[in-house]
């Protein structure tokens, strides 16, 4: 019979930075307790680093390996709670995989979320000098250690690949469970992991968005004039400078809008000073970023990274507005089984499809795979199935 999985603990550490693992994880929280789940969450933040003492700070170097506290802590929460599994979302730096352990003492089942390439690449991106990289899959991890790719750091990129190789030689990974984001992230997860994880461990379940359609449509629209627009952090991995570039060397074709910060905010406010056709908004609210993806002509999302899942590709589909995507990596895999004729890998392609204005017409598909696949009850019924594959020693 199905097993309904009542209690449910969500384990995830904070970054210090705040950004989309937190709005999954509370989004998630939200829809389980409504579809009549009981979530408990078990949380650390790293910045409790920045307190800490020299001391503390080293010891925080064996805790990255194993945490007792962790440990101890979750084999409590579970018993006291009656938790019937566990899901995790990130480990790093507090928690570390030490919970995983914790849950196979207590013949719990554990499931962890994958946002990123961590397990396979010790600075998740699998991105280095500007491109892609896949040496650790080829080549093994001792790759990063000669490049430094944890924060350019020889002692942190050394601690990151003892971390995976212990856990991959002690056999903890394949006594856990796996959602992948998408189809290209499975297949990163197992071409890297092939020996240390069971592949029938691994599911596939999209993040989602709640659907505010309607409520947008109500809304009093920002700008008039017909525009393209780009939502994101600002620096050369984004590819927004080269979007930018060539856009003003563009004859025909919406206005660009630029939403976001970061290292190349200078940068930007220079060009929208210098063309007309850029409008350089800076760092606005979620509630104005979505009126303007509403609005818009299309989503431009230009990143030359891998990126985990794009949560702004899924508000733009929520939204009913096409997305016009680099043919790279995930954002490429969620917009080619929507429209791949959306897709470019030069500033050329991209000019064909805004001069050839193809994409108008489109949004009602965007819409529509929304509605199948990424809307909250569309996601509850995967998670939902993969709850019920997903039995103790199996």
């Amino acid at each position: 019979m199905p097993v309904k999985r009542e209690n449910i603990l969500i384990v995830h550490n904070h970054y210090t930075i705040s950004g989309g693992e937190d709005t999954v994880v509370a989004s998630e929280k939200d829809l389980l307790e409504k579809k009549g789940h009981k979530v408990f969450i078990y949380s650390r933040d790293n910045k409790e680093i920045a307190g800490m003492s020299k001391f503390q700070k080293v010891g925080m170097a064996c805790s990255f390996l194993f945490s007792f506290r962790t440990y101890y802590d979750i084999c409590s929460l579970t018993a006291k709670e009656k938790i019937d599994i566990v899901h995790v979302h990130n480990t790093l730096s507090l928690i570390s995989p030490s919970v995983y352990y914790a849950c196979v003492t207590k013949r719990i089942p554990v499931v962890q979320t994958v946002h990123n390439f961590r397990l396979i690449c010790p600075n998740a991106l699998m991105y280095r000098q500007n491109e892609i990289c896949e040496k650790c899959i080829e080549s093994g991890l001792y790759c990063a250690i000669k490049n430094r790719c944890y924060h350019n750091s020889f002692f942190q990129t050394l601690l990151c690949v003892i971390g995976i190789k212990f856990h991959r030689w002690t056999g903890i990974y394949k006594k856990i469970h796996y959602i992948c984001l998408t189809e290209f992230n499975k297949n990163k997860l197992l071409a890297g992991m092939r020996k240390s994880i069971k592949r029938n461990h691994v599911y596939i379940k999209p993040n989602f968005v709640e659907d505010i359609y309607d409520k947008l449509l109500k809304g009093k629209r920002e700008v008039k004039d017909k525009y393209c627009i780009y939502v994101g952090r600002l620096e050369a991995s984004k590819g927004v400078l080269e979007l930018a570039e060539a856009w003003k060397q563009m004859v025909s074709v919406p206005d660009l809008v630029i939403c976001g910060g970061g290292p190349e905010e200078e940068r930007m406010k220079e060009i929208a000073k210098e063309w007309d056709n850029i409008i350089y908004l800076g760092k606005i609210s979620h509630k104005k970023i979505l009126n303007f993806i509403f609005y818009a002509e299309a989503l431009i999302f230009p990143s030359k990274l891998y990126e985990g899942f794009p949560m702004t590709i899924l508000e733009s589909m929520m939204c009913g507005t096409p997305v016009i995507c680099r043919n790279v990596g995930n954002g490429a895999d969620i917009v080619r089984g929507i429209r791949a004729d959306m897709l470019y890998d030069t500033e050329e392609e991209l000019y064909n499809i805004l001069r050839k204005k193809s994409y108008q017409g489109y949004g009602q598909y965007f819409r529509e795979a929304y509605l199948m696949s990424y809307s909250p009850d569309a996601n509850y019924e995967i998670y939902r199935e993969i709850l019920e594959k997903i039995n103790v020693g199996k």
